[in-house]
C-alpha cells in the first residue's frame, strides 16, 4: 500500500515535540493505525511519567489481573494478532480467553461487564476489586510479564504505579498511587469511534476481546488515515484542532 509522510507538533507540559509518521494514502480501518497511535501515546505517557519514580517492573503482573478497559479498535487488533500466532500458541491463548469468559459467566460478572445486566450500586463501586479477587490473569501474561508488550493496549501503557509495587497485590486494602494522566490517549482513541466520529468513550474488558470480535465479524469501515490521526490528536488535546500536514515521498 502506498504511503505518505505526515508531520505534526505535540505540545506536552510546555514542551513541543516535532513528530512525523508514514500513513497509508488509501482509507483504512482505525485498528490498522494503532501502531502510529501507540507511538504518539508512548510520547505522551513518557512526558507525564518522566521523573515520577515509576515502580512497575518486568515480573510484577498484579495489574494484569485487573479488568483492563480496551477500545473496540484494540479488541479487533488483539483478535487479529492472536489469529496470526503459531497454531500451538494460538490454541493456548484462545483457551485462556475462553477460561476467563467461563469464570466471568459463573460469577455473574460477564453480564455486568457486557451491559446485559445491572448491578446494585454498591456492587458496581467495587466491581474492579471483585474481578481482581477472581485472579483472572490476562491471557497474554506469561511468567508475570506481558508477552505482547509492543502491542499492549493503551490503558496498560498508561497504568504506571509510583507507590511500592508490593501494594498492587491487594489494591482494595492498600492505596496504589499512579502517574496522573489527564487526557488519556485511551480515552481519545475511544472517543473517535471508527476514526471519523466523536463518541462517548466506549470500552470493553480485555478478557472479552475475542468474544466481542467473534460476535462482530463485520469489517471495519475504512476512513482516510490522516483524518483518523487528526481526530485522535484533537481528542487528545481536549478538542483543540491539530493539523497534520502531508507530503508524499
Amino acid at each position: 500500500m502506498e504511503t505518505g509522510l505526515v508531520t505534526f507538533t505535540l505540545e506536552l507540559l510546555g514542551n513541543e515535540y516535532q513528530c512525523s509518521a508514514s500513513l497509508p494514502l488509501d482509507p483504512v480501518p482505525a485498528s490498522s493505525l494503532l501502531p502510529v497511535i501507540n507511538a504518539v501515546a508512548n510520547l505522551v505517557i513518557k512526558a507525564h511519567s518522566s521523573g515520577a519514580g515509576v515502580s512497575c517492573r518486568a515480573g510484577c503482573g498484579a495489574c494484569c489481573r485487573q479488568p483492563v478497559p480496551i477500545t473496540l479498535a484494540e479488541a479487533r487488533r488483539l483478535a487479529a494478532l492472536v489469529a496470526l500466532f503459531p497454531a500451538d500458541r494460538r490454541t493456548l491463548v484462545e483457551s485462556r480467553f475462553a477460561a476467563a469468559v467461563r469464570k466471568l459467566r459463573q460469577t455473574g460478572l460477564f453480564e455486568i461487564l457486557t451491559g446485559t445486566a445491572k448491578a446494585a450500586p454498591e456492587f458496581t463501586r467495587t466491581l474492579s476489586y471483585r474481578y481482581f479477587d477472581l485472579a483472572i490473569a490476562c491471557p497474554f501474561l506469561e511468567a508475570e510479564s506481558c508477552s505482547i508488550y509492543e502491542d499492549r493496549p493503551l490503558r496498560c501503557r498508561e497504568h504506571l504505579v509510583t507507590s511500592p509495587a508490593a501494594l498492587c497485590a491487594a489494591p482494595e486494602r492498600q492505596p496504589v498511587v499512579t502517574v496522573p494522566m489527564p487526557n488519556r490517549p485511551s480515552d481519545a482513541l475511544a472517543s473517535i469511534g471508527r476514526g471519523d466520529q466523536k463518541l462517548n468513550p466506549a470500552f470493553l474488558t480485555l478478557t472479552l476481546a475475542l468474544e466481542w470480535s467473534a460476535l462482530h465479524p463485520e469489517p471495519e469501515t475504512p476512513v482516510p488515515a490522516p483524518g483518523i490521526l487528526r481526530n485522535f490528536l484533537a481528542a487528545l488535546s481536549s478538542g483543540a484542532p491539530s493539523s497534520p500536514g502531508g507530503s508524499h515521498p
